[in-house]
């Protein structure tokens, strides 16, 4: 192996296996930034102001619910070794969900987060995302949620929420 070579390994290594991506809303995926809600009062728009636009919101039986992701994505070594690295676990996913509850009168039931991780290699990833963007209509459901409710639409951030709602699978639930 010539010098230039190793030099190479040597420096991009180091950097590739422990390069890491992060999306969505941190704030929003964790028990404490819901401590100041209040069941049967706290609003729609109170929890907007709180945490921002919800990346995905789905109607129940008992009102809706708005849902919140933060995901982090740290690629290791094994998914850089040629060939081999497209069937070897290279890619390690942590995945931060947070769901609000609202009754039918828009006012603040419950919230429940989840956490979850997962290892997969390139081609589950690309059939995960390939799924996801063909079935998923996330940004649509935030769009009329926030027209309803005469609140501002971000669509780069819906977007971004969709990318998220891609790596979690296509309509995450739980």
């Amino acid at each position: 192996m010539n010098s230039f070579l190793k030099l190479s390994i040597a420096v991009v290594l180091p950097f590739a296996a422990v390069s890491c991506a992060q999306q969505g809303n941190v704030q929003a995926t964790t028990g404490a930034s819901y401590s100041n809600f209040q069941k049967g009062v706290t609003t729609k728009k109170q929890v907007y102001a709180a945490l921002g636009q919800p990346h995905d919101v789905r109607k129940n039986t008992a009102g809706s619910r708005w849902s919140y992701y933060h995901v982090t994505m740290k690629m290791n070594g094994m998914g850089l070794i040629p060939f081999a690295g497209m069937f070897l676990p290279g890619t390690s996913t942590t995945s931060n969900i947070g769901l609000v509850y609202f009754d039918r009168r828009d006012r603040y039931l419950s919230v429940s987060t989840k956490s979850s991780s997962d290892m997969q290699n390139s081609f589950a990833g690309l059939g995960r995302a390939a799924d996801s963007f063909n079935n998923d209509t996330q940004h649509v459901r935030v769009r009329e949620e926030m027209a309803k409710m005469s609140l501002p639409f971000d669509e780069k951030e819906a977007m971004k929420a969709k990318d998220a709602g891609t790596i979690l699978g296509a309509n995450p639930e739980y």
